[in-house]
């Protein structure tokens, strides 16, 4: 499949068919296009232009933080990790400490994942 530049009127149907629940499957095929293009755009990693309105993707189990069983991670390691960064650590470091990517930290950093962590207890 040749990647395909959408328009923001069908970026902007996407969001609206995610918000319904249409799964990225689905929409993918209702686009024709592959169903990373779907999921980045559910991400926000895509089409960041285009208003999303209050749509936030959740994953389909509902799993989120500490809850899912991939995390490495738990909510007081999270805590105390936003707390490194606003003293000053650098992302390296702070990666280092826990284990994590960089990548990992860059995302609870920019409150990309980890949303559930209130910023306000730093």
């Amino acid at each position: 499949m040749r990647p395909k530049k959408l328009a923001d009127e069908s970026v902007t149907q996407i969001v609206d068919l995610l918000t319904e629940g249409v799964s990225l499957a689905d929409i993918a095929r209702r686009f024709d296009v592959a169903s990373d293009t779907v999921l980045w755009i559910a991400l926000g990693h895509s089409y960041k232009h285009v208003d999303r309105g209050a749509y936030v993707y959740v994953r389909v189990d509902g799993r989120t933080g500490a809850a899912n069983k991939f995390a490495k991670l738990d909510d007081d390691q999270v805590i105390e990790l936003l707390r490194m960064l606003a003293a000053g650590a650098t992302c390296q470091r702070v990666a280092e400490t826990f284990g994590v990517s960089v990548q990992t930290v860059y995302s609870i950093r920019d409150n990309r994942t980890w949303k559930h962590i209130s910023r306000t207890v730093l």
